[in-house]
């Protein structure tokens, strides 16, 4: 696995390190308070954390998803 700019290059394509992704449920709720801006179909929901970098996590409607 070779690192790309903080995205890790594996066989079957690109995937963010476990470090810079929102992975439990916990991490998601954090996110309730945060500042929202919606274009579309898209919904972006950011808010300033401790870790010192910024972390990624999607939620996909079925609608989509499925």
């Amino acid at each position: 696995m070779r690192k790309v700019a903080s995205v890790c290059l594996h066989k079957t394509g690109y995937a963010f390190p476990a470090e810079y992704r929102l992975r439990s449920k916990a991490d998601f709720a954090h996110l309730r308070k945060g500042r929202r801006l919606s274009v579309g179909y898209l919904r972006l929901v950011y808010q300033t954390n401790k870790v010192g970098h910024a972390r990624i996590g999607f939620a996909v409607s079925r609608k989509f998803g499925n």
